[in-house]
Parts: structure tokens; C-alpha cells; sequence
């Protein structure tokens, strides 16, 4: 939700063709259920905020959880104690077997059953890529 409140390292991160996203369906539903408390803070019209909004969502691929019940299970064992409303997001990584999560929830450090990057270390690595020759 960050990449649609403001355009900075977060946005260029999310368009950039160096990585590819993933989340789970939900988080279309997320958009939807906070869509008043974004556009203020976002600052845009409601046509730039939709179009924002329909151009980002483009970027990440949704996964359905429905089809990954044992990923579903064992992230919801593992953020239990942790954060549980995120366990659907540990859970696309866990059924996609990624190599890690980009949060900036500093609670999903906690788990240690993926690798968990922020957005300057996801910046870095995406810098990095920019800097080799072809």
C-alpha cells in the first residue's frame, strides 16, 4: 500500500522488471476495505487513485490460498504469535517456495522460515541489477 501513497523507492521497486511479486488475493479485498483512508492520505483524485491503484495491482500476481491449504496451515502456525492477520502473506511465499518476503513489518522477522527484505535491502539488490552491463 505504500507504492500507492507516494511515488518513491516502494513504487519503483513494485514496477521495476528486476523482480516479480506475488500476494495473496486478499490483498485486492485490502485495497477495497481501506480505499477511503488511501485516497486522503494519498493525495490523489479518485481517477489518478484508480488508475494508481489498477496499475499496481497489474504488477503483483494474486494468488488463491484455496488452492495451498498446507501452506495456509503452516503460516498460520508460524505467525500464531507473531502477527496472524499476515500469516496469508508468509503463506504465498511458503506455497510458491520464494526465496522470501518484502515487508517492512519488522514482526515478520520474527519468523525465520523465510527470509524477510526491506525495502532497502530489496533497493540494493534491485540497484545492483541496474549497475551491470548487459
Amino acid at each position: 500500500m505504500a507504492a500507492l501513497l507516494k511515488d518513491a523507492s516502494t513504487r519503483r521497486l513494485l514496477v521495476s522488471k528486476s523482480f516479480k511479486f506475488f500476494a495473496p488475493y486478499e490483498l485486492k479485498q485490502e485495497f477495497e476495505k481501506y480505499r477511503e483512508e488511501l485516497l486522503k492520505k494519498s493525495k490523489l483524485n479518485e481517477f489518478a487513485f484508480d488508475f494508481t491503484t489498477e496499475f499496481l495491482l497489474k504488477k503483483i500476481e494474486l494468488i488463491n490460498l484455496n488452492k495451498y491449504p498446507e501452506a495456509e496451515q503452516k503460516a498460520n502456525e508460524i505467525m500464531k504469535e507473531i502477527g496472524p492477520k499476515d500469516a496469508p502473506f508468509l503463506a504465498v511465499g511458503i506455497a510458491l517456495n520464494l526465496v522470501g518476503i518484502w515487508s517492512e513489518d519488522t514482526h515478520f522477522t520474527k519468523q525465520t522460515y523465510l527470509a524477510v527484505y526491506s525495502n532497502k535491502e530489496l533497493y540494493q539488490i534491485y540497484a545492483s541489477y541496474q549497475n551491470k552491463p548487459d
